[in-house]
């Protein structure tokens, strides 16, 4: 009887330990991809607007509202992003991203 509770107990952790690892891979996935993405994204922007990266946080708050204003202009341009892919989606948020730092350099420059 011990020797069956000893194997129960063993699969038992081996599928807690196989759980964990997903959970963390996909909270990786979800929060690790976008941070690197809106990072690059806000240093080609800041590169293409004044020639010069703006330091990691500014350039992840670029690309954050840069992604935001990407989106925004595709439907305002009536192009749907889902399903188009991941470089169509990049470009528009760099696109975003530019349009964010131009206006901000209008009006408070």
């Amino acid at each position: 009887m011990t020797l069956e509770w000893g194997i129960w107990k063993k699969q038992s952790e081996a599928k807690r330990h196989k759980c964990y690892i997903e959970m963390l891979e996909h909270i990786a996935e979800f929060t690790a991809w976008p941070i690197l993405t809106g990072i690059l994204i806000g240093y080609i922007a800041n590169r293409i607007m004044s020639g010069e990266g703006k330091g990691c946080c500014m350039n992840l708050i670029m690309g954050i509202v840069g992604s935001y204003a990407g989106t925004f202009i595709s439907h305002l341009l009536n192009i749907e992003l889902m399903g188009k892919g991941y470089l169509t989606n990049f470009v528009f948020c760099v696109v975003g991203a530019i349009t964010v730092l131009w206006l901000w350099k209008k009006l408070f420059d």
